[in-house]
């Protein structure tokens, strides 16, 4: 979203597909996670000549005369956005993160994290049984350069794993701190780009809290 040229047409992405594990009633105080389901989501609404994004975004945005010519707004801060789920998807209270899971104090330098998701789409027990790989990454600095909310890993997560959550551990329990973007070659300027070099980048989910993110979504 930092540099995207798309003239006056839409993307050609217009459906978003989601694969996850699905819940089972065993019996009323029992609920079994495990085997996946696999659900549509438009990307937008209304017709194709006057469609609207469905997605809520943080309020505030950058000025992009290509984008906003077609109704796309380009975050300000950070490129975390919310779909609405269908109603009839079937998770558990397992499976989601609310609001109360959300870390509120940043972490600090050198504090671990852990980065979630599928490496190249790789999952151990099969795409039948989604099951995410776990990554420890260490926090390299709380701030970039011309990045808004985001913040740096030591070391980059595999393609495929963006999207992803990040979360720190504080008194015992685990909260998410942010979501993995991609990386960030700091070897760019010697135009080398050598993936050895690269570190990871997440956004700081405080977001949802400081710049008109969660205003949006309760007036969503």
């Amino acid at each position: 979203m930092y540099d995207i040229n798309v003239g006056s047409y839409l993307p050609n992405r217009r459906f978003l597909r989601v694969t996850l594990q699905k819940a089972e009633n065993v019996t009323p105080e029992i609920r079994f996670i495990g085997g996946n389901q696999s659900t549509t989501i438009s990307l937008y609404s209304g017709s194709e000549e006057n469609s609207l994004p469905a997605w809520i975004q943080e309020e505030h945005d950058r000025p992009h005369p290509d984008l906003n010519s077609i109704n796309l707004k380009v975050p300000c801060w950070c490129d975390i956005v919310k779909i609405p789920l269908p109603p009839d998807l079937a998770v558990s209270s397992a499976q989601i993160v609310g609001d109360a899971d959300i870390a509120i104090v940043p972490p600090l330098f050198g504090e671990k994290l852990y980065v979630i998701g599928f490496p190249y789409g790789y999952s151990p027990l099969g795409m039948e049984q989604p099951s995410p790989i776990v990554l420890t990454r260490f926090l390299a600095a709380n701030m970039i350069e011309s990045r808004g909310m985001s913040m740096l890993l030591d070391g980059p997560g595999a393609p495929g794993m963006s999207g992803g959550p990040v979360f720190v551990e504080h008194n015992d329990a685990l909260y998410l701190a942010g979501i993995y973007t991609g990386l960030i070659y700091p070897d760019h300027i010697i135009e080398k780009n050598e993936k050895t070099t690269a570190l990871g980048v997440f956004c700081n989910m405080a977001i949802w809290r400081r710049t008109g993110f969660e205003h949006a979504i309760d007036t969503s």
